[in-house]
């Protein structure tokens, strides 16, 4: 079974821009069929991963990595 991004906010009891950024930073996989869609399964997956866990603080850590990594003629370089 597949979600709309407006189907797996309700799921989540978030905001549909919170899945969005989500899905934008890796933390949840989806699938562009005309507009994203999640798989039940990986939802599923997703919830396993991150139980407890605070998510706004997983966000955080994954954008600070983002803006770490430098794309030189390509290559991608750690600092």
């Amino acid at each position: 079974m597949l979600y709309t991004v407006k189907e797996t906010s309700r799921i989540l009891k978030c905001n549909v821009n919170l899945v969005y950024t989500l899905i934008n930073t890796g933390l949840l996989k989806s699938l562009k069929l005309g507009s994203r869609k999640i798989r039940d399964r990986t939802l599923e997956e997703f919830l396993d991963k991150y139980d407890g866990q605070d998510i706004d603080e997983i966000i955080e850590q994954k954008r600070l990595e983002n803006q770490n990594n430098i794309f030189i003629s390509g290559e991608e370089i750690k600092e």
